[in-house]
Formats: structure tokens, sequence, C-alpha cells
């Protein structure tokens, strides 16, 4: 069963969109800008993602609140800055995915838990759209890898593997591994 841990909304404004949410209570807002490379594009996208892309994004933890047995699911606005990602389909200001983090964070040895997702997700029907490695946030240090499923739930399905801390000089290396290791999904 696909449990969500996120929403998130594509907007074309995120300064606008995060004042007009601010007038009806909801203030707190975590931002970032993020880089990010394709590792993996479906076949279908190949020409359409080009290579990299940049996003604003700003998350709250009170639009969809949760309760003392579950916590409020992650709101997040994206607004692209430049490239293009599935997920953002076009200039509307619309859902853009379900997300859920990986059950694990990325291992050193064993199986890889994003690759290990997105293998049960074929094999349930879903296609695999686009695989992202995040290159550079403002807001944090960590680095991400991002999948993207086909739209068959309403909206494409994010699934978010944070990944082992690595150096900048470490990162060209950790991209080609990405690529290498999802070439099994076309």
């Amino acid at each position: 069963m696909l449990s969500f841990d996120q929403v998130a909304l594509h907007t074309k404004n995120i300064d606008e969109t995060i004042r007009q949410f601010k007038i009806t209570g909801h203030r707190e807002w975590i931002q970032d800008t993020v880089h990010a490379e394709h590792i993996f594009k479906h076949k279908s996208m190949a020409d359409e993602l080009g290579e990299r892309f940049v996003v604003r994004l700003a998350f709250n933890y009170d639009v969809i609140p949760g309760n003392e047995i579950k916590p409020g699911i992650e709101f997040e606005l994206i607004e692209l800055i430049d490239g293009r990602s599935y997920q953002i389909a076009n200039d509307a200001q619309v859902l853009s995915h379900f997300g859920y983090h990986t059950k694990t964070d990325q291992a050193e040895t064993g199986p890889d838990s994003l690759l290990t997702e997105l293998l049960h997700l074929q094999s349930l029907g879903f296609e695999v759209m686009q695989i992202s490695q995040t290159t550079s946030h403002t807001g944090t240090g960590r680095r991400y890898r991002y999948a993207y499923v086909d739209r068959r739930l309403g909206a494409p399905v994010k699934i978010i593997q944070r990944l082992l801390p690595i150096k900048s000089t470490e990162l060209q290396h950790s991209l080609r591994q990405g690529r290498e290791l999802f070439e099994c999904l076309s």
C-alpha cells in the first residue's frame, strides 16, 4: 500500500502563493532552491526533459495536519525556475505530485532502497518516468534522489531517497553511479 507523506502544488509564483497561504494562517515556510540532474529518463521523455533543472521549493507542516498517532503531511509548493521536470506538466497552478520517502536512506552496501521500490512499482504496472539527483540546495546540505512514476493516480507519484553525505568532489561519481544503477529500468 502506498502511504504518502508529501503533497505538492506547482505554482508559477511561489512568493505570491506563500503570501496567500499566510493570509489564511499558514505562516511557517521552509524555503529551498534546488539544482538537480536527470540520471534516468523514460524513453518517451528523453528529448523533452533535457539534462538538468532548477526549482524553488517551500514546505509547510500545518496545511495538512496530522494527529497524535500520525504526523501531518508535508505540503510543498514548487516553482520551476529553469529546465524541465516530469511532474510539472504545464504552466498552470496544479497538483504537482503525491510523494513518499523510501523506508531507508541510501545504504553503503546491500540493495538500493530506491531501486527496490521502483522495481516493486513496475511490477504493479507503473512506469518510471524520471529519476533525478540533487546537486545543490540552499536550504540543506543533504542530497536526494527523486523518482517520478506515471500519473495513473491522478498526479505523478514521487519517491524520495535521502543520499549518503558526499563531498562536492564526489558528486560526478555519485551521478555516474546513479545512471548505471537505474539503467535496468529501461
